[in-house]
């Protein structure tokens, strides 16, 4: 792409955003993805607030603002934009957080956790997404 003088995509953006953030350890950044519409952001958490970081032909489905309480919070911001621009969010995949060392090895979940949306996402994944917040907090040992 890069040789080719070809724009970015969604995937691209996550991880420049991921290696140009890798530097600052007092921000978390875990992958959100749309499996219906192949799309993908990173979110990121900086004390108790939540934000993203992306790329998208629609101004409301890529950045957001470090303004966000909780995690639900972002993800319903997301699935009402997908709404607003005439899209049926299904799916919605949460990866585990990204290591800060920006030479490591390890590998990168995608798709830790997969969030069924309904018209009330928040009643439906609460304890899900509970636990998810939890791990993340505590150094995230993977049992849900």
């Amino acid at each position: 792409m890069v040789n080719y003088a070809l724009p970015i995509k969604c995937l691209e953006a996550v991880v420049l955003a991921a290696h140009l953030t890798s530097p600052m350890a007092e921000i978390q950044r875990i992958q959100s993805g749309a499996d219906t519409y192949r799309h993908i952001v990173l979110l990121i958490r900086h004390g108790d607030r939540w934000g993203a970081l992306g790329l998208s032909r629609r101004p409301d489905l890529m950045n957001k603002p470090l303004s966000y309480k909780t995690l639900p919070d972002i993800l319903n911001d997301y699935k009402a934009a997908y709404e607003r621009n005439g899209h049926s969010l299904l799916k919605i995949k949460l990866g585990l957080p990204i290591s800060h060392d920006a030479s490591s090895n390890e590998r990168i979940t995608w798709k830790y956790l997969s969030l069924k949306v309904t018209a009330w996402m928040i009643e439906d994944s609460e304890n899900q997404i509970e636990k998810y917040t939890r791990g993340l907090r505590g150094g995230f040992k993977p049992s849900l």
